[in-house]
């Protein structure tokens, strides 16, 4: 059984059904149309304190077959007309990469972090 085709094909379903479209634009690059799977991540933030604080923070899923290249710090992504950029990227095991997200349109920056 090839388990990389497997997991590949699950995660094409996940994105297809929870999957959202998104505007791609590659820093310096082309702009592509995609989706990803949005979620919020659980990041701690130490800022040379004694006690972490955790903080909550946008974060997507991309298919890598969706993708150019692999996301880099300084792309941004357009989701329902408010603007993230991409602050840290890690692989993940399903032919997919985790973005971690800063808001960086500024309507939308004030009401996101208070959510959270």
């Amino acid at each position: 059984m090839n388990w990389e085709a497997l997991k590949a094909e699950a995660s094409g379903h996940i994105h297809q059904a929870l999957g959202e479209p998104i505007r791609y634009h590659y820093a310096g690059g082309n702009t592509v149309n995609t989706s990803a799977v949005f979620t919020m991540a659980d990041v701690q933030v130490n800022d040379g304190g004694q006690v972490p604080v955790d903080s909550r923070e946008p974060m997507c899923n991309l298919r890598r077959c969706n993708m150019e290249r692999k996301p880099r710090q300084g792309d941004t992504l357009t989701r329902r007309n408010v603007t993230y950029e991409i602050k840290a990227v890690k692989e993940a095991l399903d032919a997919s990469w985790d973005c971690l997200l800063l808001v960086v349109d500024s309507r939308y920056a004030n009401a996101a972090r208070d959510k959270t």
